[in-house]
Formats: C-alpha cells, sequence, structure tokens
C-alpha cells in the first residue's frame, strides 16, 4: 500500500489517497514494489472530488453584512436630511406658548430667541416640560 500526493492548482489544496501496490510482482531481488500511479491518481481524484474538493461558497454572510452597512447608513443619511431641513418653528411656537406659568410676551421673547437659534431649538423640542420650565428660567435671568 502506497500513499500519494497530487496538488490541485484550482483550489490550490492536496489530494491524498492510499493505491495499491503489486507486492507479488516482486521476486525477491528488487525490493522495491511496484506502483501503478495511473490508477492510484484515478482513485484519488475520484474519491478527493466528493470528499476533498470544498462546496461553492456561499456567501449569504458577507450579503447580510452588506445590507445591514446599507440600512444603516441610510438611517444616518435620513437623519442628517431630517437635521439640515431646519426646526419646525410651528411645532417650536406651539411648545413654548404652552408652558405655564408665564407672561405671553416672556414666552413670545423665548421663542424669537429660540427661532434664531436652530440647534437650542431643536434641543428645546425634545426636553420635557419640567427642562422646558427650567431653560425658560435660565433665559430669563439673562
Amino acid at each position: 500500500m502506497a500513499l500519494t500526493a497530487d496538488r490541485d492548482q484550482a483550489t490550490e489544496s492536496f489530494d491524498e489517497s492510499i493505491g495499491e501496490i503489486d507486492w507479488e510482482g516482486n521476486n525477491g531481488a528488487d525490493s522495491t514494489p511496484k506502483v501503478n500511479n495511473k490508477e492510484v491518481r484515478a482513485k484519488a481524484k475520484a474519491s478527493s472530488s466528493s470528499i476533498a474538493t470544498p462546496q461553492p461558497r456561499c456567501h449569504r454572510k458577507r450579503k447580510s453584512a452588506l445590507r445591514e452597512v446599507a440600512e444603516a447608513l441610510g438611517a444616518i443619511a435620513e437623519a442628517i436630511r431630517k437635521w439640515s431641513e431646519g426646526v419646525p418653528l410651528g411645532e417650536v411656537y406651539e411648545q413654548v406658548m404652552s408652558t405655564e406659568g408665564y407672561s405671553e410676551e416672556v414666552l413670545v421673547t423665548a421663542f424669537d430667541y429660540l427661532a434664531q437659534h436652530e440647534n437650542l431649538a431643536r434641543a428645546f423640542l425634545i426636553k420635557n416640560k419640567r427642562l422646558k420650565r427650567i431653560w425658560i428660567d435660565n433665559f430669563l435671568k439673562k
């Protein structure tokens, strides 16, 4: 019995197989056994074609990861678009004017200030009622 290896150039892998050795053909004078290389290689190719050859790779994981990245980029682009559109002044006005405990003149002054400073207006829209009151109090102290 002999072990042979054959390099597969396409897959950069080695095929291994065990071949048949002709021990009976030796008359004792020559101790080197005779190996049928053609038969060994044929068996190696036949057995390795179903075992050693890798199956076609599935790129589902890569496609899934690319899809997730594309969706994340889309969400970022949407957020940037919304941020760059400007502040919805009607909503800022409604929220400022709905704050209780202040005169209309004070609230309109606070609204005018927020209308001139978009980032502060965005932050004001996000705050809860208690934090909006604190912001207006701090604005009046200035």
